[in-house]
């Protein structure tokens, strides 16, 4: 037998053993099938850091799910443990604030995305190598070139009630418009309906997309748009349109001090239905006690609560009971969780709660209270819809805050909508009296006018537990009666302000006047009208009535205008216009707090 030259031999060992090394990753693409691609696209936006998302699509015939993320060759969640502990706003390299995948896992079919908040801004270059190891062992692998430059932005979203139609408005910039609409990477462009409207803040597009059959409720899409400077996308939550005008604390808290059960009180859900509150915060004391009347509460005043468990064990049963015996509108995953970061309720921990929603009740979205601090939306941008509370009576800056807050949530969560948490208590020393009618007036609208999906009341019992005064302390004064003539007033506008987008079509010369438009598809233009020439202390609030204002609205040249009307529960009425080189003009005698305007046009086929 001829013997093995043994420098042959012990080249080939080598060369054995090197193939059955682990292969490190460079962050070079690797080559794989098509149904081992999984990528798509990566974005990165910024504001102090870099927010990364990864989007997907699962052409196999079996669901993705993701254990393990490497950015760049790094495990994304040992570099989390580290950012875990950064203190909110503070930036830091080399860490992971919080990362997610949803959904997970990801169904046949489906597309989804892999978030990752960086430690500080900058980290992420022009491309970006990602490497996901799902649970069953699979490995997908690929470098992906990164959009940083955005040329188009989703501003905001809402669906039909029947699920098979999807309202998109965008703004872009320098883009002459979409040319290509994928939904979970089916190609949408021949069934949409894209209107373009030139503002004095450049090109904005509303799309109207048939879908092909209803889509399932509580199903995460992602919607792709391609233009002629790149593509964009962004994920989305399938929900029926329902514009929320909530309230809190329906329940008397007092007995659970001295360890007694809280009641819900049926002549408190009589008199919230009777001011048009079609939804309510419900607290997890309620699930410790049975709910009691809760479910008949809900159905006889047609209600749906935003419901907030308890947190740990509790979670999961009261999740899986609630699920299917009440109609909830949201899961409430946390209330200003900011506050509490460095107590353990980081975004991470706050994201943790989120994905037991996800997994255990999919069919609601979930929705987190943000504080009007720096930052916090940003930190926090976790859940489907984002709640922002911010009270400024009596020692803040009365609306310049409440739209710096928003405008900041805003650009921080666009397109989810995001509801509005707004005053209506008094609470010593901190809080020094009621708001009066008019600033709860001017707080709504401001909330409106930079383009609020819901209205939230805090509060309605007399005394909650933190010795908080809500609407049913005397003191509140005429302030529940004038709610209840702005809720009629949001409910008549709620179809349209669901499909609208902040869209700067008019103007005017009127010191101290504030307006704002928006444009709601081709149904209806919305003009909001705010007076701020007001001046206010801890004990008072007093407005001074602008006299002679004009206003020019410009029209589209697509948007067929058919009735202009006040919304008004004083004295609504219609207004006879007049359309000249696309705008109308109109004057008024007064504005001394708030005005509304409905612009009607065709309604949607």
């Amino acid at each position: 037998m001829k013997k093995t030259n043994p420098i042959v031999l012990k080249i080939v060992c080598f060369l054995f053993a090197l193939l059955l090394l682990p292969r490190p990753f460079t962050g070079m693409a690797q080559q794989t099938t098509p149904d081992r691609d999984i990528f798509d696209l990566a974005t990165v936006k910024s504001d102090y850091r870099d927010n990364l998302c990864v989007y997907l699509h699962n052409s196999t015939s079996n669901p993705i799910q993701i254990k393990e993320v490497f950015i760049n060759g790094n495990n994304v969640a040992l570099l989390n443990k580290a950012g875990c502990k950064v203190p909110i706003k503070k930036e830091k390299s080399g860490v992971v604030i919080w990362h997610d995948v949803c959904p997970n896992p990801l169904p046949p079919g489906d597309s989804g995305v892999v978030k990752v908040r960086i430690g500080d801004k900058g980290g992420i270059k022009d491309k970006v190598c990602v490497k996901l190891i799902a649970e069953n062992g699979g490995t997908y692998e690929k470098e992906l070139p990164v959009i940083t430059d955005v040329p188009m932005q989703f501003d905001s979203y809402c669906f039909n009630p029947e699920l098979n139609r999807l309202f998109i408005q965008m703004k872009g910039c320098n883009e002459p418009g979409p040319e290509k609409i994928f939904i979970n990477n089916q190609d949408h462009t021949a069934k949409t309906l894209v209107t373009r409207t030139q503002a004095k803040d450049g090109e904005h597009f509303s799309m109207e997309i048939r879908l092909s059959s209803a889509v399932e409720e509580g199903k995460y899409l992602v919607v792709k748009i391609e233009g002629k400077n790149g593509p964009r996308a962004c994920l989305i939550k399938t929900m029926k349109p329902f514009f929320p005008i909530s309230m809190y604390a329906l329940e008397n808290h007092w007995p659970k001090i001295s360890g007694q059960e809280p009641i819900l009180v049926p002549d408190w859900f009589k008199d919230c239905a009777e001011h048009s509150i079609n939804s309510f915060h419900l607290d997890f004391i309620w699930v410790q006690n049975g709910a009691k009347n809760a479910e008949l509460f809900t159905q006889q005043y047609k209600m749906k609560p935003i419901f907030d468990p308890g947190w740990g064990k509790e979670l999961r049963p009261a999740i899986e009971k609630f699920r299917d015996q009440l109609p909830l509108l949201a899961w409430m995953v946390a209330d200003e969780p900011e506050m509490y970061w460095e107590k353990g309720l980081n975004p991470m921990s706050t994201l943790k709660r989120t994905q037991e929603f996800r997994k255990f009740g999919p069919r609601f979205p979930t929705c987190l209270v943000h504080c009007p601090w720096p930052g916090s939306p940003s930190e926090y941008n976790l859940t489907d819809v984002i709640m922002l509370d911010d009270y400024p009576i009596a020692d803040a800056p009365l609306l310049s805050r409440i739209k710096r807050s928003f405008q900041e949530a805003r650009q921080a969560s666009l397109p989810k909508p995001i509801w509005f948490a707004v005053q209506a208590f008094r609470q010593l020393p901190s809080y020094h009296r009621f708001p009066t009618d008019e600033e709860e007036r001017l707080m709504i609208y401001q909330a409106i006018a930079e383009g609020a999906k819901g209205v939230l009341y805090f509060c309605y019992s007399a005394d909650t537990a933190d010795k908080c005064n809500g609407l049913r302390h005397p003191d509140s004064g005429n302030l529940w009666n004038e709610i209840r003539n702005i809720n009629r007033e949001l409910t008549e506008l709620a179809p349209y302000l669901l499909n609208g987008a902040v869209v700067p079509l008019a103007e005017t010369k009127t010191p101290k006047l504030e307006v704002s438009s928006l444009l709601c598809g081709r149904e209806a233009i919305v003009l909001v009208l705010l007076n701020n020439d007001f001046a206010y202390d801890k004990k008072s609030f007093q407005s001074h009535a602008l006299k002679d204002v004009q206003i020019d609205l410009s029209v589209p040249n697509w948007f067929d205008p058919r009735e202009l009307r006040e919304i008004s529960s004083d004295h609504p009425q219609k207004i006879a216009f007049k359309m000249e080189n696309q705008k109308i003009h109109l004057n008024l005698d007064t504005v001394k707090n708030a005005r509304v305007f409905l612009l009607s046009g065709k309604p949607s086929d």
